[in-house]
């Protein structure tokens, strides 16, 4: 569950980056001593959102269990526990003040982007996001971010202090999700097309973003491609698929999208996906 909320993240991040601003990589991993060769390595600037505290959410906490009505008797389902998950979000150039004119303005333009965008976005539905094998409980639950509350988090100079790191700004952030008790497996769609329009004060037309998900199967028997790769050409994101041969691509525009789906010891295969009208069977790759 916790992977599902770092892709949470990072969807919301990915999407809502605007073109103006090149766009940094993403990390999870630890900033520790070792962090910043990673981050030359990365060739550009890179955004870390390092999970840092879990903790059960007791005001969200529901004892009594949820009873479904079915005809002549009823279903009982235990309520999920919500759990609040603190990140710690820094930006890192790989400039040094000798190389750059001014590393620590790059970091905090990207810092501040990243808090604009999660402070754009603090109710989120995974199922929306595009995040796959999260359960029916988990994708159609609101998920709830909180960044730089003005009560404040933990003493961020400990942290630093672990880390070997000298102080740098960041911000803290809290994100609120479910974890489902009784999870059995998720339920969903073979294939999906999810359309979001939002129209901004004082717009006439409203902003389209359009989500899809597919499967990658074996042309013959139709068996599920785990770990296939799917990369969206033009845009050059690039997805593995889950154990269901899952795949999906959020923040799209309408129109067409050249789609690659390919795998070890199977022959690749390409075409172009008309969004969000083309035929359902599009989103379906068979390889052979």
């Amino acid at each position: 569950m916790l992977d599902l909320v770092d892709k949470v993240v990072e969807e919301i991040l990915d999407a809502g980056w605007p073109v103006t601003l090149a766009k940094p990589a993403f990390s999870f991993a630890a900033p520790d001593d070792s962090f910043p060769a990673f981050v030359v390595n990365a060739g550009g600037p890179v955004l870390n959102i390092f999970m840092t505290d879990v903790r059960e959410n007791r005001h969200l906490r529901r004892p009594e269990w949820d009873k479904t009505e079915l005809g002549t008797g009823a279903s009982y389902s235990h309520p999920p526990v919500y759990l609040d998950i603190v990140y710690v979000v820094s930006a890192w150039s790989p400039a040094s003040d000798q190389q750059a004119a001014d590393p620590v303005g790059v970091e905090h333009r990207l810092l501040g982007e990243a808090l604009r965008i999660l402070l754009r976005n603090p109710d989120v539905v995974p199922q929306a996001l595009g995040i796959p094998s999260g359960g029916t409980v988990f994708n159609a639950a609101h998920v709830y971010l909180s960044a730089a509350y003005p009560e404040g988090g933990q003493p961020l100079n400990d942290f630093w202090t672990t880390m070997k790191r000298a102080w740098r700004l960041a911000v803290q952030l809290t994100v609120t999700a479910p974890l489902d008790l009784l999870l059995d497996g998720p339920v969903e769609p073979l294939v999906i097309t999810f359309i979001q329009r939002f129209l901004t004060t004082g717009s006439a037309t409203a902003e389209q973003r359009i989500q899809i998900g597919g499967r990658v199967v074996r042309a013959v028997g139709g068996a599920p491609v785990e770990g296939a790769s799917v990369r969206l050409m033009a845009a050059g994101r690039e997805i593995t698929t889950d154990s269901r041969g899952r795949y999906s691509f959020a923040g799209l525009q309408p129109g067409l999208h050249r789609i690659r789906a390919s795998a070890a010891g199977l022959t690749p295969l390409e075409r172009d996906v008309s969004v969000p009208d083309g035929p359902p069977a599009d989103h379906i790759f068979e390889l052979s």
